[in-house]
């Protein structure tokens, strides 16, 4: 963290990227300290395509489930609307290992699935509240929904976004990823 001009970061590339160094003195540096820059970590053949978890169930699919009411009431005290959850395409799992967790799927430009989230409906403090796949998060959440040519707002979470209802992206956590940044820039 800079007191001076207040920027922070978590690691050390994006400090040597805001002072200009160049590819070779940051490569010098990383093969001193045994580490690799985070440039370097995203490898295409590596990339994992995200699915929705196999017991994935709508939410707009009625059903006299326990599960699927105690889901749905759920998503209703947060604020959202029927047409929420079919315009999301909001959904909860009743078993495995995403169980009473409700699903908000996110999808890119294409309408390709590029993350969800899976938070737990049910207030526990054994488990996590959220649960999410394995897979990168530098997506930019929604951005099917985006109009790139209007303002965006940017907030916290998937359920804030959806209670803005416009252009609103959520960043799910406390950083801006870089997809997210690459588009907004």
């Amino acid at each position: 963290h800079c007191w001076v001009c207040n920027v922070s970061g978590k690691r050390l590339y994006s400090l040597l990227r805001k002072v200009d160094a160049s590819k070779e003195h940051i490569q010098e540096l990383f093969r001193i300290l045994g580490e690799r820059p985070i440039y370097q970590q995203h490898d295409k053949s590596n990339i994992v395509e995200v699915s929705l978890p196999i017991e994935y169930i709508p939410l707009y699919v009625p059903s006299n489930s326990i599960v699927y009411k105690n889901a749905l009431r759920y998503v209703l005290n947060r604020g959202l609307t029927a047409l929420d959850i079919l315009r999301y395409q909001i959904g909860f799992c009743s078993e495995g290992p995403y169980a009473n967790r409700i699903i908000v799927p996110s999808y890119d430009n294409d309408n390709k699935l590029n993350y969800f989230i899976a938070r737990s409906f049910y207030e526990n403090s054994t488990i996590k509240k959220y649960k999410n796949p394995t897979v990168s998060k530098d997506v930019v959440i929604f951005e099917n929904h985006i109009n790139w040519k209007l303002p965006i707002v940017l907030c916290e979470g998937v359920y804030d976004a959806m209670a803005i209802k416009r252009n609103a992206i959520p960043i799910a956590g406390n950083t801006i990823n870089n997809k997210l940044m690459e588009n907004i820039v």
